[in-house]
C-alpha cells in the first residue's frame, strides 16, 4: 500500500507503509522480552485476538496502542518502522554465527 505524504509546499514524498513488517516487529519485540500474545495484550489493554491480527498485519494499530507496546517492550517507536525485520534478523543471525565460528577457532588455537 502506498501513501502520499505532503511535506511542505509542493514537495511530495511517497512512503511505503507495510503493516506486515510493523506486525512482525511487534512480534519480535514481544518475544524478545519473553511475553506471550496474551500477556502483552493484557499489559497494553487490548484483546489478544486484536494483538494477533496486528502482529499478522491484518489490521492497523493505533498510535496509542503502538506507544503502549513500545513502552512495555522498551523499544523506541522508530523500531517498528525500520527495515524489513526478517532481513535484518537473518543478517544478525549470520553475523553472530560468523563471530561464534571465529571465537571457536581462537579457542582451539589457545588450547594447543
Amino acid at each position: 500500500m502506498m501513501k502520499k505524504i505532503i511535506l511542505t509546499g509542493n514537495i511530495e514524498k511517497t512512503q511505503k507503509c507495510d503493516l506486515k513488517n510493523i506486525g512482525l516487529r511487534i512480534q519480535y519485540a514481544r518475544k524478545d522480552i519473553g511475553l506471550s500474545q496474551s500477556m502483552l495484550a493484557d499489559k497494553i489493554g487490548i484483546h489478544v485476538v486484536s494483538l494477533s491480527k496486528i502482529e499478522s498485519g491484518k489490521v492497523n494499530t493505533t498510535i496509542e496502542t503502538l506507544c503502549r507496546i513500545a513502552e512495555v517492550t522498551n523499544k523506541p517507536m522508530s523500531y517498528f518502522f525500520g527495515e524489513e525485520p526478517k532481513q535484518m534478523y537473518n543478517s544478525d543471525v549470520d553475523d553472530l554465527k560468523k563471530q561464534i565460528a571465529e571465537i571457536k577457532e581462537d579457542i582451539k588455537k589457545y588450547q594447543k
